[in-house]
């Protein structure tokens, strides 16, 4: 289990070995936070990894969330920082296009799915009738910057990756203010309306790098539908 860097991982466990691993918090950060972990976060890992209390339900969604950087990567600070983060109300999510879809979610974080083009860990048409599921991380010195996501966007547009899925989820953007959130919005619909897509798109999830978070079952069935404002899973993500 993982986020981030973990793509490369997740990918290539259910590429290689048929294995489910979980998109969710990190040891060393999210589940070692001071003074405790998020209880939200805490609380849908257990519910995922345990196999209890998540078919055909809605995905939670957070009440507020963290709008600054961990301290954990901060030189200055380090590791024993005892810094505690302030939390701010969660917009919610919101359907960007409507629609309704069904299939296994994959996908992963933006900058490290774009790395895994042409290596053996995407295989032609994995992404065949799959819901995608992205988010991105912070930049060198600051937010991602929006030409980068959208170069890498591109990229995969142009695999033709976006050409077999069936519905696209996108995380929220903790480093990202209103107007950052407002023209990554754009953007989106500017490439999907762009190339024709008419799948579902539901933006400002709590995936990756953000805090709280989520645990997503990778390859788990999973249902967006625009109707009743849902997105959820349809299996266990543990047998």
């Amino acid at each position: 289990m993982g986020y981030s860097d973990n793509t490369h991982l997740i990918y290539a466990l259910y590429v290689k070995a048929g294995l489910r691993s979980f998109y969710g918090p990190c040891i060393f950060t999210e589940l070692a936070e001071f003074p405790a972990p998020d209880p939200f976060t805490v609380d849908h890992f257990f519910q995922v990894v345990t196999g209890h209390g998540i078919v055909e339900k809605q995905i939670p969604y957070s009440s507020r969330f963290v709008h600054q950087e961990l301290p954990f990567f901060d030189e200055k600070k380090g590791e024993n920082t005892e810094e505690i983060r302030h939390t701010i109300p969660t917009p919610p999510p919101k359907f960007l296009r409507p629609g309704k879809a069904r299939g296994p979610i994959l996908g992963g974080c933006l900058r490290k799915l774009h790395g895994l083009i042409g290596s053996p860990f995407i295989t032609p048409s994995m992404h065949k009738g799959a819901i995608l599921f992205l988010e991105i991380s912070q930049g060198e010195d600051g937010p991602m910057p929006l030409y980068r996501v959208r170069a890498d966007l591109v990229d995969l547009i142009n695999t033709g990756l976006f050409d077999d899925i069936v519905g696209l989820v996108f995380g929220r953007t903790y480093m990202y203010d209103d107007q950052a959130t407002t023209e990554l919005e754009g953007l989106l619909e500017e490439l999907v309306d762009g190339h024709g897509y008419e799948w579902p798109v539901l933006t400002g999830v709590d995936i990756g790098h953000t805090s709280p978070m989520i645990t997503v079952p990778f390859g788990a069935q999973a249902l967006l539908d625009s109707e009743t404002s849902t997105f959820g899973f349809l299996e266990e993500g543990v047998a």
